[in-house]
């Protein structure tokens, strides 16, 4: 994890709290393993036609039954174990009750504070990725790890110039799923 002491933190644009119940870790965690990047989707489904495709061709004949038989198959193969790996992280991360995150956002720098613990501070140029969701904002601070935000946390007012600001800070970094 990242932890920097930054003592010139500048001004605090937007301080607030959210909290993460388990069933929102659960969504989060279903979030942040299939839209952290663009292709995870295209890969599996390419793998899986790849898969079918080998396993139709059989004495240089294709057979297309075969091939959307086994394309189904690979498909629930690749997606449903990707989607135990979640439950599997569900299981062992997941919180026990609703956790509470502090958040503040300063003009260069997001601050993360989990209680009991030191706070996590990230410069929005660190940041790998924040993906915008409907209901949740995720923080990716590497492609392994990241924290969510859940927009009704967000003041209404301020809502839109914070992910005015984010856009404008992360550019290309910046996605809506």
């Amino acid at each position: 994890m990242t932890q920097k002491k930054n003592r010139s933190k500048g001004k605090l644009l937007l301080a607030m709290e959210t909290q993460i119940s388990p069933k929102d870790f659960h969504r989060f965690l279903y979030l942040a393993t299939f839209r952290r990047t663009q292709w995870l989707m295209q890969v599996l489904l390419a793998m899986s036609a790849i898969g079918a495709c080998i396993v139709a061709y059989q004495d240089q004949t294709f057979y297309p039954l075969v091939f959307l038989m086994m394309f189904v198959f690979y498909c629930v193969l690749c997606f449903g174990g990707v989607a135990l790996t979640v439950e599997w992280r569900n299981r062992k991360q997941a919180p026990k009750s609703t956790l509470h995150l502090q958040y503040r956002f300063y003009k260069e720098q997001l601050e993360l504070q989990v209680p009991g613990e030191e706070p996590t501070v990230w410069q929005y140029d660190n940041l790998y990725r924040v993906l915008e969701s409907r209901r949740y904002l995720v923080f990716y601070g590497t492609v392994t790890e990241a924290f969510v935000l859940r927009k009704e946390d967000i003041p209404g007012d301020e809502r839109g110039e914070l992910l005015e600001m984010l856009q404008e800070k992360l550019h290309r970094r910046y996605r809506k799923a």
